[in-house]
């Protein structure tokens, strides 16, 4: 699984040293581990919890809540927040910091999503990454070289998209 953010995991360790090897266990075998479900999941975390929209995981004996959002068919998970009695409610109220996005806007992109998604994705076939290579091409037509044009940001995620695929299925150009 791959487990975004670590950053998130390390912080959390920093705060609370007495955590700190549980919660490095538990991302050792988060990282190694690829669960297809949730029943999967908890063959290797017996004490895992579903609650509502998220995971509960009791890390260190109970010492530790880790709440998270895992999508099995990505082999991601989120980890939303960590401590010594945090339940899947203190993600709705924990403080988001640094993000320009009201809750209006929020629903506005959850409802403009779908159709986007279905071309802006994680390439994992030759196929979806011929079709976003054609997508970056009708984006730099349009943007060409104005950085402020309201969808240069696009570019940059496309780029990151088909630079990772090609990281892994391209071999490099030599002489």
């Amino acid at each position: 699984m791959h487990v975004i953010t670590r950053k998130r995991l390390n912080e959390f360790a920093e705060k609370h040293p007495d955590a700190k090897s549980s919660l490095a266990r538990w991302y050792a075998i988060m990282r190694k581990s690829r669960f297809l479900n949730f029943v999967q999941l908890r063959e290797t975390f017996p004490h895992a919890d579903q609650v509502g929209k998220f995971t509960v995981f009791n890390i260190g004996g109970n010492k530790v809540r880790l709440v998270a959002a895992v999508h099995y068919n990505r082999s991601k998970i989120y980890p939303a927040v960590a401590g010594p009695c945090v339940d899947s409610s203190g993600v709705q109220r924990r403080q988001v910091e640094g993000i320009n996005m009201s809750l209006a806007e929020l629903e506005k992109v959850t409802k403009a999503w779908p159709p986007i998604s279905r071309a802006v994705r994680v390439p994992h076939t030759e196929t979806d990454y011929e079709e976003l290579v054609q997508l970056l091409d009708c984006v730099t037509d349009e943007v060409g070289e104005d950085e402020n044009h309201p969808l240069a940001s696009l570019m940059d995620v496309l780029g990151v998209l088909i630079e990772k695929y090609e990281d892994e299925h391209v071999p490099e150009l030599t002489e």
